[in-house]
């Protein structure tokens, strides 16, 4: 896979392209000693149309591998000093550390992810006020 830093604590991986079309689909795999986390959930979201919008929070410890299945998400990335857009496409993923505000919007008609996270679900772990994420940062917008 290659790694490419979108800010800090925020990489984009590409995932090595298939070795052909096959009457069988794509394969794509991800090898679980290359992550820096050990799962503890997966979720994954589909048929999420186009410029709906998703996430809007932070988390206080979870890591997060986030690819994308299908179509095209452009991620909005925050700390209180910078924000990023990316956009990432089929065979792409992002890798999301603790305190990061993440934003997310489809960029076509059926989008889809699939995630993986280093910690179980815990509605209290997500932080969804960005004036309680900047206190949280200790930093000034």
């Amino acid at each position: 896979m290659e790694r490419r830093e979108v800010m800090p604590h925020v990489a984009l991986y590409r995932f090595p392209p298939p070795a052909g079309s096959a009457p069988k689909g794509e394969l794509a795999f991800l090898e679980f000693p290359s992550l820096l986390f050990t799962p503890q959930r997966v979720f994954w979201i589909s048929e999420w149309g186009f410029h709906w919008q998703r996430g809007g929070h932070a988390h206080r410890a979870c890591y997060q591998f986030m690819v994308v299945t299908r179509g095209a998400v452009r991620f909005t990335l925050k700390d209180t000093m910078r924000s990023r857009q990316v956009t990432v496409t089929h065979q792409e993923a992002l890798y999301i550390e603790p305190l990061v505000w993440v934003e997310m919007q489809g960029l076509s008609d059926d989008n889809g992810i699939f995630c993986l996270c280093s910690e179980l679900y815990d509605e209290k772990e997500y932080i969804r006020s960005w004036d309680e994420f900047v206190a949280l940062s200790g930093a000034t917008p």
